[in-house]
């Protein structure tokens, strides 16, 4: 479960993975694109993925 929030005139997402809070800029002005934002890091984590990463992202991660 998340939430959205503004700061100034951009929408903000804030959602937790493993009891640790994520926060995440939606960079738009409407609440829609941050609401799907949401629901897309949401089911991502759901999936067992990283929120916001690529898989190559992920693959250079377990290289490391």
């Amino acid at each position: 479960m998340g939430c959205i929030y503004k700061r100034g005139n951009i929408f903000w997402i804030k959602y937790f993975r493993n009891g640790r809070p994520y926060q995440e800029s939606a960079k738009s002005k409407k609440e829609v694109d941050a609401r799907r934002l949401l629901r897309r890091r949401e089911g991502e984590i759901s999936e067992g993925k990283l929120p916001g990463m690529t898989k190559e992202e992920r693959l250079s991660l377990t290289m490391r």
